[in-house]
């Protein structure tokens, strides 16, 4: 499978070709390219069940908040979310949602 994404801009929908997968294979099967492959598979491990464009949302903005404002807790990111936007507010209301990503986060 290989993203579709040449010419996206930011916050629109990827798409997935599923007839690149072998010719990216083939790249990332390169000896030249192994670093690249352990940073695919990390990717695809992490990412595993978060691939809906709420979920994706959901944790780019739980790490957004634990990078540039150096919140070291659940409840600090759950604070800034609440006072950041009121869309950013209602779409991540139920706490469980932010409990997931931040464990999501700290299990890197």
């Amino acid at each position: 499978m290989v993203f579709s994404s040449m010419d996206k801009k930011p916050f629109e929908t990827l798409e997935l070709i599923m007839d690149g997968e072998k010719e990216v294979q083939g790249y990332l099967n390169l000896p030249e390219n192994k670093e690249f492959l352990h940073i695919v598979n990390k990717t695809k491990t992490f990412l595993k069940g978060y691939y809906s464009n709420f979920a994706l949302k959901l944790l780019s903005t739980v790490h957004y908040l634990h990078q540039k404002f150096d919140l070291q807790t659940e409840s600090g990111i759950r604070e800034k979310i609440e006072h950041w936007s009121n869309i950013k507010k209602n779409l991540f209301a139920n706490p469980n949602f932010i409990t997931k990503a931040y464990n999501r986060l700290q299990a890197l």
